[in-house]
């Protein structure tokens, strides 16, 4: 169960892309989206509003629904009794709790004896006093005088350059998928556009202003100015399932099926290495490939990355 937490997330990203798409289709034959060029004409500036506003509402009231299904999961979670014994000092319930999770038999015998009146500790039933939570003494011996505060660092400066590269730099960024996945440069905003002028009777286009204050926010594709808003959504929510989730989906399910026959520790290693071999190989392919034909190359390594990512994770 704990594992199969790690492949909620890809997923409900998935989900939350599918139900984008649901909603836009939806709402395409409820209010004709296409056919009111919404985005690019003033004839239709208020249905569009009214239409395309409502659809974020709907997504996240859908949304909430998966986060309300895992916090009722999360109370059916067995807890490994660790906090019962360390801190509540419950040994009879941490005992009931390891072995409800790892099939243990144990006695009861000597688990009903009472703090020792000097530590306050209780004795676990094999003679040996149980741990107590660590001090600052302990801490300071384990991370300074053993010299662990080398790993520390290391592992969490390794977490963070890698949050960087994946997240900082935007590889799941909806602009930066649409510029992945663009085959010719960025299309110039002029006269020569087909949707320049309004094709409905008594419409406005609202291209011409772009020419002089840039695209709009929602416009992320710049090889295609004349997209709808029906017509941007519909590539963000295809690039991002195909780029993002199909890796993501794919590395979580590969980590759950293999955790148990890796080298956990090693294989973690190993995975930041593999990922800075793809970060930058996937950099030199971008840089080569970009706004060519072969400009999916780049797509495809980003999926890459999204499966070492969740697979070593």
């Amino acid at each position: 169960m704990i594992a199969s937490v790690f492949l909620m997330q890809p997923i409900g990203q998935a989900l939350a892309q599918l139900i984008n798409l649901a909603v836009l289709f939806g709402r395409d034959r409820a209010h004709n989206l296409r056919t009111m060029q919404c985005g690019l004409d003033t004839a239709h500036d208020f249905e569009c509003r009214q239409a395309v506003d409502g659809m974020w509402r709907i997504v996240v009231g859908v949304g909430a629904i998966p986060a309300l299904v895992a916090i009722a999961f999360r109370f059916m979670l067995p807890d490994s009794g660790l906090y019962n014994l360390e801190v509540k000092m419950k040994s009879r319930l941490a005992m009931e709790q390891a072995a409800k999770i790892y099939g243990m038999s144990f006695s009861y015998l000597d688990l009903d004896r009472t703090p020792d009146a000097n530590t306050g500790r209780l004795d676990a039933g094999n003679g040996q006093p149980r741990p107590v939570q660590f001090s600052r003494a302990n801490m300071y011996q384990y991370f300074i005088e053993e010299g662990n505060w080398r790993y520390l660092v290391g592992t969490s400066m390794t977490w963070l350059i890698l949050d960087v590269a994946l997240y900082g730099f935007g590889l799941d960024n909806r602009a930066v998928l649409a510029d992945m996945w663009a085959k010719i440069h960025a299309v110039d905003v002029n006269e020569s556009l087909a949707c320049w002028e309004s094709s409905i009777p008594g419409g406005q286009s609202l291209v011409p202003t772009w020419a002089e204050k840039g695209l709009p926010n929602w416009q992320t594709d710049v090889t295609k100015p004349c997209n709808t808003i029906y017509d941007v959504l519909l590539d963000q929510t295809k690039h991002y399932l195909l780029t993002v989730s199909i890796g993501s989906i794919l590395g979580c399910a590969a980590f759950i099926v293999g955790v148990n026959y890796i080298p956990r520790r090693q294989f973690l290693t190993w995975s930041f290495i593999s990922l800075t071999v793809l970060f930058g190989a996937t950099g030199a392919i971008y840089y080569r490939v970009h706004n060519t034909k072969h400009a999916m190359a780049t797509a495809v390594m980003v999926g890459i990355c999204h499966f070492v990512f969740n697979f070593g994770k």
